[in-house]
This record gives structure tokens, C-alpha cells and sequence, in this order.
């Protein structure tokens, strides 16, 4: 569930095996919240996210109002909706995106981008079957872009949207290996032209009392205690010790609360990667170890 926007999702409730129905209960009025599902089996093994829905909560009623974030959507074991997009910020000016192809009969995967916040999407770009990869260019420095993408067959029909990400442009590339580092002490140079990230001399700022991830090593999710966290945007950002930002999320996080993040979603590799945690002027890291 995400409350009042779709880009702080963290984890509600579990149901049974079979189940066709839930109801989510102290809620606010006036609320708008998003919502989503996926199974689990008893391998510990995921499936793709459902589609989105969206609830109003009606003040003075008891009923709610629903729209769904999805239309014209087709569902079946040979046409299944684009999993787990990721993506980096290439040469300050494009984003690489990259996802699982969970469909055989697709003609083509449809892009949409969200410039500053996810609430205004629009159609982007458009590549062909059996993609798993595109460069979104032209893009400004400095600005966080939103993504999500679906596939569509030769009827016409869509899948529903993949998960979506945030990808920053960052701001210092000044030379043809430019440091990106930030508040956390690492040095982190990009040579442009091949748009690899590399690690250099890299050391972490400890992680202030009151910010905290369990368990680690992890394996299939990551709690966040955000104890010490200031009131409005938190950044977290998932990097890999080659410098490149596997995952950027903004949310809205006061003190004391806890977010889940799903590791199964960013299909890393077992290894150490960093998080980093950013409030105000303010950015920690903590390291983890994923299994």
C-alpha cells in the first residue's frame, strides 16, 4: 500500500493461499491510497506485481470510490506484464533502462516517462519484441525522471504496467572521468564514453544512531528504520560497489516510521551494496551484505 501517492509502497497485510478478497481497515477519510499484490510460493520465489488500484476514501460515507491504473489490460501465461525495470543515469543526459520480458506474443513494449514527480506519465518512447533494454535520451541535468513500461500485442491489447523507478540526473560530469560522488565519502568516477560506473578509494560516513537495516545479510527484503528521519522527502538510494544506482525512491517518511524495501524487485546478485539514506541537506550510508 502507498498513501497519497504510488511511490512510497510498502507492505500492508499478507493473505492466504486462494484468496480473492481483503479488506484493509483504519484508514484515513479523505485518504487517497494505492494498492498492489503479487503471490509468493513455498520456495520463497515471487510473481510479477499486479496491476495498480487507487482509493478514495469518501468523507462522510462509509463507501469508497475506485479507479484502477490500468486499461484495455490483458493477462495470460504467454502475455505477462513487463518485471523488475531498473535503471542508471548515463552521461548525465540518459537514462538506461533495463527489465524482464515475461511475454512471448508481444510486438512491442510501450515506455512511458514522468518528469518530477509520478503524476503526469506520458508516452515516451517505443521498441520492439523481445526487448529487454532501451536509452532514454535528451534528458535535462540535475532532473529525477519516472518510469514504467508495458507490453502490447498484435490485437491490441496491453499488459499491465511494470513496477516503477525514479532515475536522477546527476549534475557533475565535468571532465571525461568525472567524480559523482556525494555526502557519503565515496569517490565515484563515470568515463563517459563507455558509461560504466567505477568505485575509487571508497569509504562510508557511519550511519547516525537512530537509522538502522535488518536483517543483514538479507536476502529477499530490507527493513529501514528511518527513527531519526526528518519531516518531508527521504531519498533512499540502492548502489552497487561499482557505483551505480541500482534504485532511487523518494518518500514520505516522518520520524520513527519503517519502510520495507523489496530486494527480490532490483534482481541483484549476491554481494555488498550500499544504502544510502537522504534528508534535507543530510545523506548517510550503510552497507549490507545480500545473500
Amino acid at each position: 500500500m502507498s498513501a497519497g501517492n504510488n511511490s512510497s509502497w510498502s507492505l500492508r497485510a499478507k493473505s492466504g493461499a486462494n484468496s480473492t478478497g481483503y479488506t484493509v481497515t483504519n484508514l484515513v477519510a479523505g485518504q487517497t491510497y494505492y494498492f498492489r499484490m503479487r503471490i509468493k510460493n513455498s520456495s520463497g520465489k515471487y510473481s510479477d506485481y499486479s496491476n495498480e488500484a487507487k482509493l478514495v476514501m469518501v468523507q462522510g460515507n462509509t463507501s469508497t470510490s475506485t479507479t484502477t491504473t490500468t486499461s484495455s489490460t490483458s493477462s495470460s501465461s504467454d502475455f505477462g506484464a513487463p518485471g523488475s525495470l531498473s535503471g542508471y543515469s548515463d552521461k548525465n543526459v540518459a537514462a538506461k533502462l533495463s527489465w524482464k520480458d515475461n511475454s512471448t506474443t508481444e510486438t512491442e513494449f510501450e515506455i512511458y516517462m514522468s518528469t518530477g514527480s509520478t503524476s503526469n506519465y506520458s508516452l515516451r518512447a517505443k521498441t520492439g519484441a523481445n526487448s529487454t533494454a532501451y536509452t532514454v535520451s535528451k534528458l535535462s541535468s540535475g532532473q529525477t525522471y519516472y518510469f514504467k513500461i508495458r507490453a502490447k500485442n498484435s490485437s491490441g491489447k496491453y499488459t499491465a504496467f511494470s513496477n516503477e523507478i525514479a532515475v536522477k540526473m546527476v549534475t557533475d560530469y565535468t571532465s571525461s572521468r568525472a567524480n559523482t560522488g556525494d555526502a557519503d565519502g565515496g569517490t565515484y568516477y563515470t568515463d563517459v564514453t563507455s558509461g560504466e560506473e567505477v568505485a575509487q578509494d571508497q569509504t562510508l560516513e557511519p550511519l547516525t544512531t537512530g537509522y538502522s537495516l535488518y536483517p543483514n545479510p538479507a536476502s529477499s527484503y530490507l527493513d529501514i528504520s528511518l527513527a531519526d528521519a526528518q519531516e518531508g522527502t527521504t531519498t533512499l538510494q540502492l548502489v552497487d560497489l561499482s557505483g551505480r544506482v541500482r534504485m532511487e525512491r523518494s518518500l514520505e517518511a516522518g520520524a520513527g516510521s519503517t519502510y520495507r524495501l523489496d530486494l527480490e524487485d532490483q534482481q541483484l546478485t549476491s554481494g555488498m551494496y550500499v544504502l544510502r539514506i537522504s534528508a534535507g541537506n543530510s545523506t548517510k550510508s550503510l552497507k549490507f551484505l545480500k545473500k
